[in-house]
């Protein structure tokens, strides 16, 4: 603090800024690397979710493969294997974004071991495509050679019965019987991969291969031969494709037992672990970041109370530095402002600004000095002056006395003339005001009547709007009654026809009943010239004569009714016609409606929008009156205000008059 005592005044102060910005810097520093910490702390932070998301995801994706590489050991199909490829390639690309944004060592051991999993994985999946496909193979060859050797094995069972070798017929029965119950078993199998299904399968197939050969060695029938060579032929393709894809089946259940089935859990253990690892990581950052920002804390208010402390000394000393010599100046100053000249004048030899005012301040006290000396002489001077300057001054004032009575004079007059002024304007303004509230008062009425026209001229629009709407319906509604009509004049014309054909029938049935009674007729006569013997015939006779005669009653009976149908339904066709005109008549009339309606409709809606126009410049109107109306209230005011201060200005000068003359006395008797 010595060396700054030579210092100026604003060089202290600057260096007391100074100090207080460096330890502003100071805590800014603090504050910055304390934020920088806690920013790599929640980076990183982020960094372990984002990592413990993708683990996650990774354990759905791996979970979505299984599912899909069972999907596809079932179906066997290339779009569930393309599925699985895919699967495995988006959680492979999730296993090395993981693994390349992994930074703690156990962690990326473990996403570097699941890569090495994945891509066994992978090569096992592989592998199990290829015997899925062993096995695809198989099977269409099963499904080749099993139909043919049914197919033989049937026509052989057919020529030996068309040879009458009916135990052989029966014994390639049996065969085929063994051999379908195997294939059953086989199909069982492939579809199930079930051991026993393959045990019983297998065995089944070697029996009706033995049986096969004990029934066919002895033939001596050529066809039987050819036959039996073909079946043979046929059975021994599907034995063999059966091995084909039992060896496929066995491999690809090996291939997911040993392989494919261990390494799921063994990854999803391991992604559990990176989650578990991951989520610890997390807590521990967590517990570390909160020390660090109480520490921050901590660090913050120390270096904020140090500062302050620090401050305020600063404060003390550099204030101390620049404010002691100031007040010993200050008292120096007010013992010669009150005529002490003998005071001694303090900091005479500092070089800064309080050096300097010493030196100024000391010349001020020579001249004090120097000024008493020739007070003397200025109170001689002032005396003669008093006694020159009371003459003059009466002179003066009766001079002032004169035009100020001549201006208030003429104020006075102004006043008055501008109070009359006023009083006319305030007159006119509230008259104009009387006259623009009626006007404003029929404006307002207007715009109402003719708002009420506008919102009658709406309704009616609306109400036009709906007999429109209720005639274009009754239009629909005509027209579809046409529709329905014309359709009920077909149904009828239908019936009529039907009824034609009827009686067409009846006219048939009739004619059959006359020939069945001619019928009758001529065998009674038969029967009575066989005599005794035809006497029973005769009976029979007279029996169908009867159903004939009824026969013939009810068909004249139904043909009466269908003409009475017929004749019903020319009548009803005749109606709906007249009903369909009618309606078709109604429609064009509700179609003329409807156009006079739209017409009405749209000449209502073009009153009504002249009519919301003239409204609007109506309120408008309104609107320009009121306004007229306050400005001319607005005016009155402002006359009465004028007339105000006319009277107020005439006082004045009566006050002004006053004040003169007493101002005058008072300048005459000095």
């Amino acid at each position: 603090m010595k060396a700054t005592v030579g210092l100026g005044i604003s060089a202290k102060i600057s260096f007391g800024f100074l100090l207080v910005l460096a330890l502003v810097g100071v805590i800014c520093g603090v504050a910055v690397v304390s934020l920088g910490n806690l920013r790599t702390s929640f980076t990183d932070y982020s960094a372990m979710v984002t990592q413990a998301s993708k683990a996650a995801r990774f354990q759905a994706e791996l979970l979505n493969t299984s599912i899909a590489m069972k999907h596809f050991v079932i179906s066997g199909e290339d779009e569930s294997r393309k599925e699985v490829l895919a699967r495995i390639e988006t959680t492979k690309s999730l296993l090395d974004s993981l693994a390349a944004e992994t930074v703690d060592a156990e962690r990326r051991g473990i996403a570097e071991a699941l890569q090495v999993d994945l891509d066994a994985y992978r090569a096992a999946f592989q592998e199990l495509v290829d015997m899925q496909r062993v096995r695809s193979q198989a099977m269409g060859r099963l499904s080749t050679a099993g139909p043919l050797f049914n197919e033989n094995m049937t026509t052989m069972m057919q020529t030996a019965d068309s040879l009458n070798m009916d135990q052989l017929a029966y014994d390639l029965g049996i065969v085929l019987q063994n051999y379908m119950r195997a294939q059953s078993d086989v199909q069982n199998f492939l579809m199930t991969s079930d051991p026993g299904s393959m045990r019983i399968g297998g065995s089944g197939l070697a029996i009706t291969r033995e049986q096969f050969q004990n029934r066919t060695n002895d033939f001596t029938d050529a066809t039987l031969k050819w036959l039996s060579g073909e079946a043979a032929q046929q059975l021994d393709e599907y034995m063999s494709a059966f091995e084909q894809g039992k060896r496929a089946i066995v491999a690809r259940d090996d291939i997911l037992d040993k392989k494919l089935d261990p390494l799921v859990p063994k990854m999803s253990e391991a992604a559990a672990t990176f989650i578990t690892t991951t989520e610890t990581a997390q807590t521990q950052l967590g517990e570390h970041t909160l020390s660090r920002v109480a520490d921050a804390r901590l660090i913050t208010l120390m270096a904020s109370a140090l500062a302050v402390v620090l401050g305020l000394a600063a404060t003390w000393i550099v204030g101390g530095m620049i404010a002691r010599p100031i007040v010993a100046m200050t008292k120096a100053m007010t013992t010669l402002a009150e005529g002490d000249t003998a005071v001694e004048i303090p900091a005479a030899n500092r070089r800064d600004e309080v050096g300097r005012m010493a030196a100024a301040v000391e010349v001020f006290r020579k001249n004090m000095e120097r000024t008493a000396a020739l007070d003397a002489e200025r109170e001689e001077e002032r005396r003669r002056n008093e006694e020159e300057q009371r003459l003059m001054m009466r002179s003066l004032a009766d001079d002032f006395e004169r035009t100020v009575a001549t201006t208030i004079g003429k104020v006075a007059d102004a006043s008055a003339q501008l109070g009359g002024t006023a009083q006319t304007m305030s007159g006119s303004a509230e008259r104009a005001g009387e006259q623009t509230a009626a006007v404003a008062a029929a404006a307002e009425q207007t715009s109402n009547n003719v708002q009420t026209v506008a919102s009658a001229a709406e309704e009616l629009s609306a109400s036009i709007a709906e007999i429109a709407q209720q005639v274009g319906q009754s239009a629909d509604i005509a027209t579809s009654a046409v529709e329905e009509a014309g359709r009920t004049n077909e149904l009828v014309q239908s019936l009529g026809e039907a009824s034609s054909r009827i009686g067409e029938v009846v006219s048939l049935i009739n004619a059959i009943a006359g020939q069945t009674n001619l019928l009758a007729l001529n065998a009674t006569i038969e029967a009575a010239r066989a005599g005794e013997a035809g006497k029973g015939f005769a009976v029979v006779a007279s029996e169908v004569k009867g159903l004939a005669g009824q026969t013939a009653r009810a068909t004249s009976e139904i043909e009466t009714q269908i003409g009475m149908v017929q004749s019903a339904t020319r009548d009803a066709i005749g109606i709906i016609q007249t009903i369909a005109g009618r309606i078709g008549q109604l429609n064009e009339i509700a179609a003329a409606i409807a156009a006079a309606v739209e017409q009405q409709g749209a000449a209502t809606r073009e009153i009504a929008r002249n009519v919301n126009q003239a409204a609007t410049g109506t309120r408008e109107v309104s609107s320009s009156i009121k306004l007229v109306h306050e400005t001319a209230a607005a005016t009155g005011d402002a006359a009465e205000e004028v007339l105000e201060s006319a009277r107020s200005l005439s006082q004045e000068a009566e006050n002004l008059q006053k004040l003169t003359r007493s101002f005058l006395d008072q300048v005459r008797s000095t």
